[in-house]
């Protein structure tokens, strides 16, 4: 049987997890680094290498054919809320959107790929929120993919497969007016997210230029600080004025009197995530909480291992609200139909009245 491949492109690597599809057992792990960067402006820049690595990798693995299943960058998602018809069926939702995608639902790029999640029925309106992705990248993986002889399967992008994996893990609380931070931690960029009540509600990408130049990765992907004369710590908390910043945003944006922050995720390959735990605490007076990894994986693949949970939590997540919303819409029906009727009642009765007193 073959496994679920599972990858992600980095400036200058490639990251990969191989899952068994029946029990979830990681069968292999690891990262490609590659001679050049492959990514510029965080889109590939060196397609023929990624393909020629990639296909090398698979032959290795003896993995062709294998359903292949890859994360995204997150720079280029955007995720909004919108407003479908209320007489609209849920099975109607989805050819709903794709009407009206970059007509009423603007999107900054063309032909977008998306997924949309149900947030619940008003009188007049059904809410949902959209995770949308540019469609061109999308393509260009698949072709990747096709080229090195796998089956593209799912793609997403890296904040929903950490949210998917915390949620897994129950460090995720959906009460009213408790959000979630997930914080992807790498040694030059980062990657904030927030959460509330089970949706993406706001996110941002922040990527230094000067950290990029003080970092190297070596052959076996482990990171070394080059300049031991500049400290390491000092830069650390200057990334962390970025979450500061963040953070006084979204409290001011999107916080009520009485939300608040409730759990602080932290993940990522930065190379001593404990370190930088610590340097959070004490900063934000909030404790991250460490994602919990099966088989010794390290925090790097926290985001590949999520993104293997996808099928099983959305699939299950989307047939229960699509049940709740069925049920809330027949019952609001019902008793739509039970006032109608009343008020026919009622206003037969007051023209019999009339009726009777105009004969007297």
């Amino acid at each position: 049987m073959k496994p679920s491949v599972y990858l992600q492109l980095l400036d200058s690597s490639l990251r990969y997890l191989a899952v068994n599809p029946r029990n979830q057992a990681v069968l292999d792990r690891g990262e490609v680094v590659f001679e050049a960067p492959i990514l510029s402006d965080r889109q590939v820049s060196n397609r023929p290498l990624v393909e020629a690595r990639l296909d090398a990798l698979v032959r290795e693995k003896k993995w062709r054919q294998a359903k292949a299943h890859i994360l995204l960058m997150d720079d280029f998602v955007v995720i909004k809320e919108e407003a479908v018809p209320p007489q609209l069926k849920m099975e109607e939702v989805q050819n709903y959107l794709n009407l009206q995608m970059n007509d009423t639902i603007r999107i900054p790029f063309d032909k977008p790929v998306f997924e949309y999640e149900i947030l619940g029925r008003a009188e007049n309106e059904i809410r949902v929120v959209l995770i949308a992705y540019p469609g061109e990248f999308i393509e260009e993986y698949k072709r990747i993919l096709k080229a090195a002889r796998l089956k593209p399967e799912l793609a997403d992008v890296s904040c929903l497969s950490l949210y998917r994996l915390a949620e897994d893990q129950g460090l995720v609380s959906k009460e009213e007016g408790e959000h979630t931070l997930i914080l992807q931690l790498d040694p030059y960029s980062m990657n904030m997210s927030m959460f509330h009540r089970d949706q993406p509600t706001f996110s941002r990408d922040s990527y230094s230029e000067v950290l990029a130049e003080m970092w190297v990765q070596s052959k076996d992907a482990g990171w070394r600080w080059r300049h031991s004369d500049i400290d390491q710590d000092l830069m650390l908390n200057e990334q962390f004025d970025e979450i500061d910043r963040f953070i006084s945003f979204y409290s001011n944006t999107f916080l009520g009197e009485s939300d608040q922050i409730a759990q602080f995720i932290l993940s990522g390959s930065y190379p001593d995530l404990n370190h930088a735990k610590g340097l959070l605490e004490r900063r934000f007076n909030l404790e991250p909480q460490l994602l919990e990894l099966p088989q010794e994986l390290d925090q790097s693949f926290a985001t590949l291992y999520g993104l293997s949970l996808k099928k099983k939590t959305r699939s299950g997540k989307q047939k229960k609200a699509l049940k709740q919303q069925d049920k809330q819409m027949k019952q609001e029906q019902k008793q739509q139909g039970k006032k109608q009727k009343k008020q026919k009642k009622e206003k037969k009765a007051k023209v019999e009245m009339q009726e009777e007193v105009a004969d007297d």
